[in-house]
C-alpha cells in the first residue's frame, strides 16, 4: 500500500498542483535546464516568494513530478497486500518497464543534471510498494530462511534493473517476449523465498 498523504490545507494544495502543472507544461516546451523558477511561477500565476514558500528550488519541483506520475504507475499495478502472486509481480514488472521507456524517451530528447536523483527516487518508491506488500506475507512452509526485508530489496532491484535494461534500448525489443524472459529468472528466485506464491502449483 502507498503511503497515505498528511491532511493539507486546500488552498496549500491547489497552489502546489498550480506549480506541478506549470511545470509539466513547460517540459512540453523546452528542457529541464533552459526552464527557470521565474518561468514556473509565472506560468503558475503566483510570484517567486510563493513558490519558495512551497519549495526550495526547482530541482525538488521535479523530482516531486516524478513521484507523482510513478506513484499513479504504482497505485494502477499494486501488489496485494498479505498475499504475493507472480502473475501480480510481472503485472508490476510490466508497468515499470512502460514507465521507464517513457523517462528515458524523454532523457534522449532532453538530458536533465537531475536524471540521478529520479532514477533514485523511483527505486525508492518501487521499494516501498514492495516492502510494504510483503509485510503481511507467510513464508511457506519448506523454504530457505530469508528475511521479507531482504526479498523485497532483491524483488525491487531485479525488476528496476530489468525494467531500465529493456527501456535504455533504442529501440527496446518487444514487451512480452522481454518479460517473459526476464519472469524466467525472477520467478525463480521470488518462488524460492517462500514469500510469493505460484496459483498452479
Amino acid at each position: 500500500m502507498l503511503p497515505v498523504p498528511a491532511r493539507v490545507d486546500p488552498r496549500v494544495r491547489r497552489t502546489r498542483q498550480a506549480i506541478l502543472e506549470a511545470l509539466e507544461a513547460l517540459l512540453r516546451e523546452r528542457p529541464y535546464s533552459s526552464i527557470t523558477v521565474h518561468d514556473i511561477a509565472e506560468r503558475a500565476g503566483i510570484n517567486r516568494a510563493t513558490f519558495y514558500a512551497h519549495y526550495r528550488e526547482k530541482h525538488e519541483l521535479f523530482v516531486q513530478l516524478v513521484e507523482k506520475h510513478f506513484a499513479s504507475v504504482l497505485t494502477a499495478h499494486a501488489l496485494p497486500p498479505g498475499k504475493v502472486f507472480i502473475q501480480d509481480v510481472r503485472r508490476l514488472f510490466q508497468g515499470v518497464c512502460v514507465f521507464l521507456a517513457q523517462v528515458h524517451l524523454d532523457r534522449r530528447a532532453h538530458p536533465c543534471e537531475m536524471d540521478a536523483q529520479v532514477d533514485l527516487q523511483v527505486q525508492r518508491q518501487l521499494n516501498t510498494l514492495v516492502s510494504d506488500a510483503l509485510r503481511g506475507s507467510e513464508q511457506r512452509c519448506n523454504s530457505r530462511r530469508i528475511s521479507r526485508d531482504m526479498t523485497a530489496t532483491l524483488m525491487a532491484s531485479g525488476i528496476y534493473s530489468s525494467a531500465t535494461a529493456w527501456a535504455i534500448q533504442s529501440p527496446p525489443p518487444p514487451l512480452e517476449a522481454y518479460i517473459e524472459e526476464a519472469m524466467v529468472f525472477l520467478s525463480a528466485g521470488l518462488l524460492a523465498t517462500g514469500y510469493v506464491q505460484d496459483p498452479v502449483a
